[in-house]
């Protein structure tokens, strides 16, 4: 057998790839899958319910104003939010204003265009109901995988 040199080599493996290995894991994925879920659920009941302690404490501390103790204190961040006064922006920034109120008449001259290209399907079931609704609908169905085990009945 002659030796290939490395494009060929290269070019062999790409046109005729090795198969894939499949170890003993590989025959257990949706077992695997199937904990993972269940360790996800715990992992997020336990989650909420420190949350809910956290909060309770912050607020006991708060309340007391115990800020600090021997080994951690309680910081606050600040956070600067603007708020712009449209009538003081108007007399100071006439100009400005001007082009404001221009961008937001092209903005909805924009949505008018627009108008009844979707019909909102809460709104739709409302006046009509959702059987009458539900029966010009062009259904979409999409598959999410799940796993479950096999003793359970879905």
């Amino acid at each position: 057998m002659k030796s290939m040199t490395p494009e060929e080599e290269a070019r062999s493996i790409k046109e005729h790839p090795l198969p894939p290995i499949v170890t003993e894991a590989d025959t257990m994925l949706p077992v695997r899958i199937y904990q993972t879920d269940m360790e996800i659920l715990t992992l997020e009941a336990s989650l909420k319910i420190l949350r809910g302690t956290r909060e309770e404490l912050l607020n006991r501390a708060l309340e007391m104003g115990a800020l600090e103790d021997e080994y951690c204190r309680i910081l606050f961040k600040e956070r600067q939010t603007r708020i712009l006064d449209p009538v003081l922006f108007r007399a100071t920034f006439p100009a400005a204003y001007a082009l404001v109120i221009a961008h937001e008449r092209a903005v909805i001259a924009e949505k008018e265009n627009h108008i009844g290209e979707v019909v909102p399907l809460g709104l739709a079931d409302q006046l009509v109901g959702k059987p009458a609704v539900t029966s010009i609908c062009t259904i979409v169905i999409e598959k999410t995988p799940f796993v479950t085990r096999k003793d359970r009945v879905e």
